[in-house]
């Protein structure tokens, strides 16, 4: 709990995974990788409700083993890939008002795919969405580095380079003269849960930034990912 408020956190980990087989339950550094996100949330000082969203009871086994509560299955028809992180959301919280005596004011989505986000982060965002006046949620950032946008370009169906409107911007610049852009991470999405229920999205004009540092923000999608994130864990983790 944080200033009167009672938070749940909602980790999704659907069974199926294109990119990375079983990517939910992956080793990662001797755990599962869903296991980081819910010790993650287990170790929060404010998260007060930790629950498991999936449509696999392996996987809810290994949640109930590491401290998550999986009180349901997730239905079939809202754990397919076309599936929506609101479905799964709506879904998450029709059962808890249901079933929990307890009324909860701001939910923390928590992808398994971002293990290197810990309780210090969650804990810092949520003092931050608390302490920003007229703030409804928050979202985890990353800054744009080596793809910034300025410097994107397309392929012609003839495999040429296509330019952008301006060629001025593709002159040679140093990175500290681009402007700052930033990229959803994934890391954390927090909302006032009316608030989410109310715009089905975590982003909207009343939506504060939290800046996550470079390292923290690897989205683990593919092998690739995964032994990145492997390496910076090993790092700054251990």
């Amino acid at each position: 709990m944080i200033a009167e408020k009672k938070i749940v956190a909602l980790i999704p980990a659907r069974s199926g995974s294109k990119g990375l087989p079983k990517k939910n339950i992956i080793d990662f550094l001797g755990k599962p990788l869903l296991a980081w996100s819910i010790e993650a949330a287990k170790h929060s000082q404010y998260v007060d409700l930790v629950i498991l969203s999936t449509d696999s009871q392996e996987i809810a086994d290994i949640g109930l083993r590491y401290g998550a509560e999986a009180p349901f299955l997730r239905p079939q028809d809202i754990s397919q890939d076309t599936s929506s992180s609101m479905e799964l959301i709506k879904h998450a919280v029709e059962y808890i008002e249901k079933a929990y005596s307890e009324k909860f004011d701001i939910l923390v989505l928590l992808e398994p795919t971002s293990p290197l986000r810990t309780s210090i982060d969650i804990d810092l965002a949520l003092e931050k969405l608390i302490e920003v006046e007229n703030a409804k949620s928050l979202v985890s950032l990353g800054k744009v580095e080596l793809q910034h946008a300025t410097i994107q370009v397309g392929i012609s169906n003839e495999g040429f380079v296509t330019l952008p409107l301006s060629t001025e911007l593709l002159k040679h610049k140093k990175r500290q003269d681009l402007p700052e852009n930033f990229f959803l991470d994934g890391s954390l999405y927090i909302s006032y849960i009316h608030e989410l229920l109310r715009h089905e999205t975590f982003v909207h004009n009343k939506t504060v930034a939290f800046q996550m540092p470079k390292w923290k923000t690897i989205e683990i999608d593919d092998v690739y990912d995964y032994e990145m994130a492997l390496c910076l864990a090993r790092k700054f983790l251990l």
